[in-house]
C-alpha cells in the first residue's frame, strides 16, 4: 500500500431544508453562508496555494436564491471566484429521495444551462451527501445533462453503503453508459476525525494518524484521500469554518509527511481521471436507498404530493392541447412544481422531532414541510381546472351542462369511470369556480367532501379513451356507456366474476382464496397466517427488548464514522391483525363486485377496507381507509399479499421510471429490506406474474417482513409474502413521531400469465393516473387526440418546451432490453419536426426528422427527450 501523501479537503455547507433550523430561516442562512464563504476566499487569497480556502455549494437551489437577491457587483465577484475554482457549484438543486419520478428528475435539471450561462461555468459535478442512494435513472439524467462526475458522502445512520469506502467506480446506466462515481466517507469527517473544532494542530495530527491507520488496515490503494469539512457543532446547514484555513496553513508549515490541500470537486475529478479510466471498476444497478422508509411517517402528505405531481403532468398535457398559457399561469406551474420537488427533499423535519415531538420547532418544521405538499396539490388543482374548462370553452356561469369531457392524460388507453356530480344534470346555476375544486387531487380521489359527497355522485358507466386524448359525451348519449356486466354473482362465502372465484370467511369477511379462471390456479398461499389485503400492525416485542427505536438501530456515531453497521438483525417484532371485524358486506353493482369490511385494531379508531372485482377487467382495485391514533412508540402497518409462487421466483420493481431486478440489478450492499417504487412491483415464476401498483404509498417489502435485517439478498422461498408498507414511525430523529387522523391509500393488484415489462408498465400507468372528468357546457360528441404513437406507454410525458409557443417535449422511455422503433404523429398538424434534445432542451446535433409522421429509434432501456415543433403557425388548440 502506498503511503498517503496528501489529504484533500472539500469544504461545504451540507444543505438540509430544515433539521437544524425552521425552513424559512434556514434558506436565509444558506444565502448568508455564501456571502461568508466569499469573504473567506478573499481573506486567504495570499495563502500558499494548497491553504487557500475553497468552498463548494453542493446544492444549486440556495445558489439560485442567492443570485436572485445579489447586487450586480456581488454576483460578478461570485462568478469570478467560480472561474478561479475557489468556489464550486454542483449540479443538483437539492438532495432528494426515491419518491421522485423520472419526470421530476428531468425537471430538476431543466434550468441547469441557465445557471451555467449566468456563472460562465460548465457545472459538471453532482453531489448527494447524507442520503443513502438514488434511483438508477439518475445517472442517465446526469449524463444527458453533461454532468460526468457524481459524489456521495453517505450517512449510515439507519442506512448503509454499497461498497467499502472510500472508493470510485464507473456507475453503468440502464442503457450501458458510464458515470464516474465516488463513494466517499460520511460528509464532515475532515472536521470530526481531525478535531478541527479544537483548533489545535497537535490534536489534528493525532486524528490524521488514527485515520491513516484505518485506511492502512483496509488496504486503501491510493496515495491521497479526500474528506469533506463542515463546521461542528453545525454538521448540517453550517457556515464556513473561519479557523480552518489558518489551522491548515499552520499544519502544513509544520512540515508533516502528509500535506493538507483545500480542493473542489472539479479538482478531485481531474485527480481521479489522471489515474487512468481503467483504475476504477464498473458496477451496474440501482443505488437502492435505505433512508426513504421515513417517508412512511408522513404517509398522508406523501400521497398528496405524489398526486400533485400527476395533476401537474395532466395540466402539461392539456396546455399542449389548448395552447400556451399566460405568464401568471406559467409562473404558478413553476411554483407548484418546485414545491412538489422541495417536498421530496430528504429532510422531513427538526432534529428533535422524535425526542421532543411537541416542541414548538418540531411542530413548526413539520407544518412547513406539509405545507409544500398541499400547496403543490392546491395550485395543481387550480391550474388543471382552468385547462379542463378551456378545452370546451365553457362559460364561467351557465344554467345547465349538456355533457361531460372525459380526459386521458396518459400514454396508454384507459377505461375511465364516468363519475360526476348529480347536480351537473340539473337545470340550475352551474359555476366554473365551483367545479374547480374537483381537480384538487386529494379531494378528487376521496370524493367525500362538502359539495362532492359520495351520495351526490353518479356513476354513468365506463368510456374507453385513447392515449393523450379526450372525448366529449353529451348526456343524451351517455346511457350507451352504462353497460351491465354479466357473470357477477355473490352467494354465501363466495364472489364470482368472469375472471375470479373468491372464497370469503363468513364470520370475518377475510378473503381465504382467489381462484383465477384465466390462469386456472389459486393466487393465495392458504398456509399463510395473513389473508389477502389484510392490515398488519408491527411493533417491538417487549418480551425480548425495550420498546424503542434502539431495539432496531442503537446509533453509535463513532462506529458510523468508520462505516461499522449497528443494525440489530435479530430484533423481535410483534405482529397482529385486527382485534375484531365489526362487519362486512358484498355489493354487486353494474360492472363490479365490492367487498367491504370494517375492523378494529390497536393504534386505530377504525379501519375500512374495500376490494373491487370487475366484470370487464382482470385487475383488482384495493382501498384502505383508517382513523389513526397518535402513537409515539415505534410501530408500522402493512398490507399483506400471501402469494402462491414456486421457489426461486423473480422480482422487478420500478423506480423513477426504470425497472430493476431485485438483487441482480442492485449495487453491492444497497437496501433490499424494502424498496421505494415509482408505481409498481412484480413477482413472478414460470407460470404466473403478480403485480401491485403502489403509487400513492410507495414503500414495499418483498418476500417477508424484512425491516432492520440488512439483507444482502432476498431468499426466494416458495410462496413469498408481498407487503405494501404505507405507515411507520421507525426513524429516530427528524421524521414524524406519530401520525393521526383519517388517511387512505389505493392500490391495484394484477394477475398475469407472465412478466412483460411493457405490458406491466402500461398497467401501472393506468393504476397511478386514472383519467379525468370535466363538465362540457355545450357538448357535441367528439374525440380529440393530441398524439398518436405506434406503441403505447413509450411516450411517458408531454409538456411545453421552454419559451417556445409551438413546441413540446416528449419524454420517451424504452423499458425493454432490446431496441425499438416508435412512430409518432400529431393529428392536429399536417407536418412537424422532431429533434432530440438533452435535459436542458438543447438540440444534441443528432438526427432531425420531419413529416406528418416520424419514426424514432430508442436503444435498449434508453430514456430520451424529443422536441416536436409544428412547421405551420397553427398550434394544437382545437
Amino acid at each position: 500500500m502506498p503511503k498517503i501523501k496528501e489529504i484533500w479537503c472539500i469544504c461545504h455547507s451540507h444543505f438540509d431544508l430544515g433539521y437544524t433550523h425552521p425552513q424559512p430561516m434556514l434558506m436565509e442562512l444558506q444565502e448568508d453562508f455564501i456571502d461568508q464563504a466569499m469573504e473567506l476566499c478573499r481573506k486567504t487569497k495570499d495563502n500558499p496555494e494548497e491553504s487557500q480556502f475553497r468552498w463548494t455549494c453542493e446544492a444549486t437551489y440556495p445558489v439560485m436564491k442567492w443570485l436572485e437577491d445579489a447586487e450586480p457587483e456581488r454576483a460578478e465577484e461570485f462568478i469570478q471566484l467560480v472561474k478561479e475554482n475557489r468556489i464550486s457549484v454542483a449540479a443538483l438543486p437539492m438532495h432528494t429521495t426515491p419518491c421522485v419520478t423520472s419526470g421530476k428528475l428531468v425537471s430538476m435539471m431543466r434550468d441547469l444551462d441557465d445557471l451555467r450561462e449566468t456563472l460562465k461555468n460548465p457545472i459538471h459535478t453532482a453531489i448527494t451527501h447524507d442520503v443513502n442512494g438514488q434511483p438508477w435513472t439518475l445517472p442517465q439524467v446526469l449524463l444527458d445533462s453533461q454532468v460526468d462526475f457524481y459524489m456521495t458522502g453517505i450517512n449510515i445512520h439507519f442506512g448503509g453503503v454499497p461498497f467499502q469506502r472510500p472508493m470510485a467506480f464507473w456507475w453503468e446506466t440502464p442503457d450501458k453508459r458510464k458515470l464516474l462515481s465516488y463513494v466517499g466517507e460520511h460528509y464532515s469527517l475532515f472536521s470530526q476525525l481531525f478535531y478541527t473544532c479544537e483548533n489545535d494542530t497537535k490534536r489534528m495530527h493525532e486524528g490524521i494518524e488514527e485515520y491513516l491507520r484505518h485506511l492502512e488496515e483496509q488496504n486503501y490503494p491510493w496515495d491521497f484521500v479526500m474528506l469533506t469539512a463542515t463546521n461542528p457543532p453545525m454538521y448540517d446547514n453550517n457556515c464556513p469554518d473561519w479557523n480552518l484555513p489558518e489551522l491548515v496553513k499552520k499544519y502544513n508549515e509544520e512540515g508533516h509527511e502528509v500535506k493538507v490541500r483545500f480542493a473542489t470537486p472539479e479538482m478531485f475529478y481531474e485527480k481521479l481521471l489522471s489515474m487512468g479510466e481503467d483504475t476504477f471498476p464498473v458496477h451496474r444497478g440501482d443505488w437502492t436507498d435505505y433512508w426513504n422508509f421515513g417517508s412512511g411517517s408522513s404517509a398522508r402528505e406523501v400521497r398528496v404530493n405524489r398526486l400533485a405531481q400527476k395533476t401537474l403532468e395532466s395540466f402539461d398535457v392539456l396546455e399542449c392541447m389548448n395552447g400556451r398559457n399566460s405568464k401568471r399561469r406559467q409562473r404558478l406551474r413553476e411554483e407548484a412544481g418546485w414545491k412538489s420537488i422541495l417536498y421530496d427533499e430528504h429532510t422531513w423535519g427538526a432534529s428533535q422531532a422524535i425526542s421532543d415531538p411537541h416542541d414548538y420547532e418540531s411542530q413548526s418544521q413539520y407544518i412547513h414541510k406539509c405545507k409544500l405538499a398541499y400547496e403543490a396539490a392546491d395550485l395543481a388543482g387550480y391550474l388543471l381546472a382552468g385547462e379542463v374548462e378551456k378545452l370546451e370553452q365553457n362559460p364561467y356561469q351557465s344554467e345547465y351542462v349538456e355533457g361531460i369531457t372525459v380526459i386521458n392524460p396518459t400514454g396508454v388507453t384507459q377505461n375511465i369511470d364516468l363519475v360526476l356530480p348529480r347536480e351537473w344534470k340539473n337545470k340550475e346555476s352551474q359555476l366554473s369556480g365551483v367545479r374547480a375544486k374537483r381537480y384538487i387531487p386529494y379531494i378528487n380521489r376521496t370524493g367525500e367532501k362538502e359539495y362532492f359527497a359520495h351520495e351526490n355522485q353518479a356513476w354513468m358507466g365506463t368510456a374507453k379513451v385513447p392515449p393523450y386524448s379526450y372525448q366529449v359525451i353529451p348526456f343524451t348519449d351517455i346511457e350507451k356507456y352504462l353497460v351491465p356486466c354479466e357473470g357477477l354473482k355473490k352467494e354465501a362465502g363466495k364472489i364470482e366474476t368472469p375472471y375470479y372465484e373468491v372464497s370469503i370467511c363468513e364470520s370475518t369477511g377475510r378473503i381465504r382464496q382467489i381462484f383465477s379462471k384465466k390462469r386456472n390456479r389459486n393466487i393465495l398461499d392458504e398456509a399463510s397466517p395473513w389473508s389477502f389485503f389484510e392490515l398488519v400492525r408491527e411493533t417491538v416485542d417487549e418480551r425480548y427488548q425495550t420498546n424503542g427505536r434502539k431495539a432496531i438501530f442503537p446509533r453509535d456515531v463513532d462506529k458510523g464514522n468508520y462505516s461499522i453497521s449497528v443494525w440489530q438483525h435479530d430484533w423481535k417484532a410483534k405482529r397482529v391483525g385486527a382485534d375484531r371485524v365489526a362487519g362486512w358486506n358484498v355489493e354487486i353493482k353494474s360492472d363490479r363486485a365490492e367487498l367491504t369490511w370494517t375492523s378494529e385494531m390497536p393504534g386505530t379508531k377504525w379501519v375500512e377496507q374495500t376490494v373491487v372485482f370487475y366484470g370487464d377487467r382482470e385487475e383488482i382495485d384495493l382501498k384502505v381507509k383508517l382513523h389513526k391514533l397518535p402513537v409515539e412508540s415505534p410501530e408500522a402497518y402493512y398490507l399483506a399479499f400471501p402469494l402462491k409462487l414456486s421457489a426461486d421466483w423473480s422480482c422487478a420493481y420500478n423506480t423513477a421510471g426504470q425497472y430493476v431486478m431485485l438483487d441482480e440489478e442492485q449495487l453491492g450492499h444497497v437496501c433490499r429490506d424494502f424498496v421505494t417504487v415509482d408505481n409498481g412491483v412484480v413477482l413472478y415464476d414460470e407460470k404466473v406474474c403478480y403485480g401491485l401498483c403502489a403509487f400513492e404509498a410507495p414503500l414495499v417489502q418483498i418476500g417477508d417482513f424484512h425491516f432492520g435485517q440488512e439483507n444482502r439478498q432476498i431468499e426466494r422461498k416458495e410462496n413469498p409474502l408481498l407487503l405494501a408498507w404505507p405507515l411507520n414511525n421507525y426513524w429516530d430523529t427528524n421524521f414524524v413521531a406519530a401520525q393521526s387522523d383519517v388517511m387512505e391509500f389505493s392500490y391495484r393488484f394484477y394477475c398475469k400469465e407472465s412478466f412483460d415489462k411493457t405490458q406491466m408498465w402500461q398497467e401501472f400507468t393506468r393504476g397511478e393516473m386514472r383519467g379525468l372528468i370535466g363538465a362540457a357546457v355545450y357538448a357535441q360528441q367528439k374525440t380529440v387526440k393530441l398524439l398518436e404513437a405506434s406503441q403505447e406507454g413509450v411516450v411517458t410525458r408531454i409538456y411545453p418546451a421552454k419559451g417556445e409557443k409551438n413546441s413540446f417535449i416528449l419524454q420517451m422511455k424504452n423499458q425493454e432490453s432490446t431496441g425499438k422503433e416508435v412512430s409518432i404523429r400529431f393529428p392536429a398538424w399536417k407536418s412537424f419536426r422532431a429533434d432530440p434534445v438533452n435535459m436542458q432542451e438543447k438540440e444534441t446535433g443528432a438526427w432531425k426528422k420531419e413529416g406528418e409522421e416520424v419514426s424514432i429509434s430508442l436503444k435498449p432501456e434508453e430514456l430520451i427527450l424529443v422536441k416536436v415543433t409544428g412547421v405551420s403557425e397553427k398550434d394544437f388548440s382545437q
